[in-house]
């Protein structure tokens, strides 16, 4: 009937994806370190060597291995921020593994029931001490969310606020039983409402009821004789890696997280008594679900993982496409030397594209043998030896997976009666990955390689899809002038969103050459600011068809300064005995609009290759608010003169629009069209009748841009990506102040930016 359970366990990490075979003890384990760790995988070293040892019931091992454990990870995390340059580099995996805050609270919660099973019970008192004090520093990180979670858990049965991990069930489960033992009521009703609240704030880690055993463990006395249970099953988390490719130049290798299926849903513990043969049965609950923390923490992290893969993918792109252009540049050179210079150059930059994909590795690490979920039981018995047998079921009608037995376990009054089992040594050793030679789908043990579908994988981009911002940003740089823009937008729901947008833009136009005069220089500057304030965004989804309407605030700054300096050598200006004198001229205005704005877009994927967007916007009607003055001088003629106008004016006019259709083909390329047209009612300072004065004439402006080009985009195209561009733009203008004439003027932009 006895069953005896195999102490055998396999390894496969990151360092050997399809090495030959699987490590099977923690003997088999210390001959083949070196090939298994890197220099900067100590710590999981210690964690996967002490849990073997663990298993296989070599408890001074197991506790000395974890100690060292523990010990690089405090050292580790004092100096982790200095190594992120490094990570920034090569690959996180180029740092020295610090362990996770779920790894470093286990090590306790371990050592504390190997303290126990080598029977040095005080140990193991202090050992849960110091998982209570790593689980208070983790729980101070989520301070405000634990307050008002707990404010929520007494209002009402549904928790608004979820807290990730900051607390084990199972060690204030550990730390209640051993409170009890030494008859610590308060702390063993402490512990007994932190494992409850666990349950509360951080039900996402904890979806399953608390174990009904847990609230019989505060009626038990001193008097009684209590027999608990810990079991362990099922098999740990692991990480594969999944690469994506956007260019030779951007590579990204993201971590995934598979979490196993488990096998043993259902653990029942027979006992019977040795002297009277007497059975009792105990069903045990489940308590602690490591795929679940696991998985929380990878969730919180994945942002972070994301955006410093895409920046790192980023920096190993620019070196190598930087290189190659330049060599490019540097090969059509008529110097031999320059060319063979730029040949060399052109290689290597080859070989770097190869290289960043290479180095570019995702970090995988992470211990191996902690179990994939915690059971507890407890039954009060009478004092005396029994032997006691765990079953591990796949389901209750089933026959039992594995077994194993305990003969005469030890049963007294006012003491702590603690039986552990685990069924995952075993579980790992059955489901192996493949041998060497053939593809596997994880690189890690306990692998369902015959059924991969039925483990649960979590991506990276699960999480980085939750978040909540967009953006758009980019700089359009000229010879003598500049434009900088950037909008982001905020999704409050699936159906409401607000958005930011500001864009600045400057010029500066020189010339030295004007009609009429001679020697003559105009500095003319143009500054402009705009902002557009979308708070209200109402968005609609479809299976073909994505548009959203928006409606808000826009408001517009805009500065022109000239100055120009002149000899007049032809009596355009100056009175016939002053001709080829210099006088100056300098005039400002500065411009205030305000308008309500309109907005629709329009989003239609055609495919996965393809996508068609609609942007238009309008300004139906805005406010403006115009000053300006103008002052011609002159301290060389043989009249002095200071001929100076100003201005403030206000009216409503209108209309402004822009519309913009562009067209994505297969995540890395974009053809733009873009389109606006705006009319301003303003005035213009010019010589009154007179000639002696100045004074403002009405002028109707029409400015008309048009605007084609390609754009080219580096990233995925869910996440941020890097996009640059090149543009024809054509832009009229037409002013009644001028005459009505149509004045033109074309050019070439490009544009660097990103984009989510």
């Amino acid at each position: 009937m006895k069953k005896t359970m195999t102490l055998f366990c396999c390894l496969l990490t990151a360092a050997n994806l399809f090495s030959a075979e699987p490590v099977r003890n923690s003997g088999e384990l210390e001959r083949r370190a070196d090939s298994l760790y890197s220099k900067n995988d100590a710590v999981l070293y210690y964690l996967d060597s002490g849990m073997l040892n663990y298993y296989e019931g070599n408890y001074k091992a197991a506790i000395e291995k974890l100690t060292a454990a523990e010990n690089l990870i405090y050292e580790y995390y004092t100096k982790s921020v200095s190594q992120q340059a490094m990570a920034m580099l090569t690959n996180e995996s180029a740092v020295e593994y610090p362990g996770e805050d779920y790894e470093d609270i286990y090590i306790n919660l371990f050592k504390a029931l190997a303290y126990y099973k080598d029977g040095r019970y005080e140990e193991g008192f202090h050992e849960l001490n110091a998982y209570r004090t790593k689980a208070q520093a983790v729980a101070m990180r989520h301070y405000d969310e634990l307050f008002k979670a707990r404010l929520a858990a007494k209002s009402n049965d549904s928790i608004s606020f979820q807290v990730s991990f900051h607390d084990s069930a199972l060690g204030e489960y550990l730390t209640m039983l051993y409170y009890r033992s030494i008859n610590d009521e308060n702390q063993k009703a402490f512990s007994h409402r932190k494992l409850k609240e666990a349950f509360t704030t951080s039900s996402g880690i904890y979806n399953f009821q608390v174990p009904k055993s847990v609230d019989e463990e505060l009626n038990v006395s001193d008097r009684d004789a209590r027999l608990n249970f810990v079991v362990f099953s099922g098999i740990s988390p692991y990480k594969t890696e999944k690469k994506e490719y956007y260019s030779n130049e951007l590579t990204l290798s993201l971590p995934q997280l598979v979490i196993p299926k488990p096998q043993v849903n259902y653990i029942s513990v027979k006992i019977e008594d040795a002297e009277t043969g007497k059975t009792f049965y105990e069903n045990l609950e489940q308590i602690e679900n490591y795929g679940n923390i696991c998985e929380d923490i990878f969730k919180a992290r994945s942002k972070l993982i994301y955006y410093k893969s895409v920046a790192r993918a980023m920096t190993k792109g620019t070196a190598s496409s930087g290189a190659k252009v330049a060599g490019n540049i540097l090969e059509e050179s008529d110097s031999v030397l320059l060319s063979v210079l730029g040949g060399a150059m052109s290689a290597g930059a080859s070989k770097l594209e190869g290289l960043n994909e290479k180095t570019e590795k995702a970090d995988l690490r992470h211990s191996n043998y902690f179990p994939g979920r915690a059971d507890v039981g407890g039954i009060t018995l009478k004092p005396g030896l029994y032997n006691i047998t765990v079953s591990y079921f796949g389901d209750k009608k089933s026959s039992p997976l594995y077994s194993e037995c305990f003969n005469e376990v030890k049963v007294e009054k006012g003491k702590l009666n603690l039986v552990t089992s685990s069924s995952t040594n075993q579980e790992i050793l059955e489901n192996r990955p493949k041998k060497a030679g053939t593809k596997d789908n994880g690189m890690y043990p306990g692998v369902a390689v015959n059924s991969p579908s039925a483990d649960k994988t979590v991506s990276v981009y699960d999480s980085v899809e939750e978040d909540k911002i967009y953006f758009d940003i980019g700089t359009e740089p000229e010879g003598d002038a500049s434009s900088t823009f950037a909008t982001v937008q905020y999704n409050w729901n699936q159906s409401f969103a607000s958005s930011f947008k500001f864009m600045y833009s400057n010029s500066t136009d020189t010339k030295d050459e004007i009609e009429g005069y001679e020697n003559a220089t105009q500095v003319i500057k143009n500054r402009q600011f705009e902002l557009n304030l979308l708070p209200f965004i109402y968005k609609n989804g479809g299976d073909f068809l994505d548009w959203s309407f928006s409606a808000g605030f826009s408001y517009q700054y805009i500065y022109e300064s000239s100055f120009s300096g002149m000899f007049d050598t032809n009596g355009y200006m100056l009175d016939p005995e002053d001709i080829g004198k210099y006088f100056t001229c300098k005039s400002d205005r500065k411009g205030h609009l305000f308008a309500p704005r309109l907005g629709l877009n329009v989003n239609m994927p055609a495919g996965e290759n393809f996508a068609l967007k609609f942007q238009t916007y309008i300004n139906p009607v805005y406010f403006l608010m115009l000053n300006q003055d103008v002052r011609y001088y002159s301290d060389q003629t043989s009249t002095n003169f200071d001929f100076s106008g100003d201005d403030s004016y206000s009216t409503w006019s209108s209309p402004y629009l822009e519309a913009k259709l562009s067209l994505d083909c297969f995540n890395f390329a974009r053809l733009v069209s873009f389109v606006s047209y705006q009319k301003l009612s303003l005035q213009q300072m010019g010589w009154a009748e007179d000639g002696l004065s100045l004074k403002p004439y009405e002028d109707t402006q029409d400015i008309t841009k048009m605007r084609l080009g390609l754009e080219f985009l580096a990233g995925n195209k869910r996440r941020a990506r890097v996009r640059g561009g090149v543009y024809y733009q054509k832009e009229w203008n037409k002013s009644s102040f001028s005459g009505g004439e149509l004045d033109s003027d074309d050019k070439f932009i490009i544009s660097i930016g990103s984009e989510r």
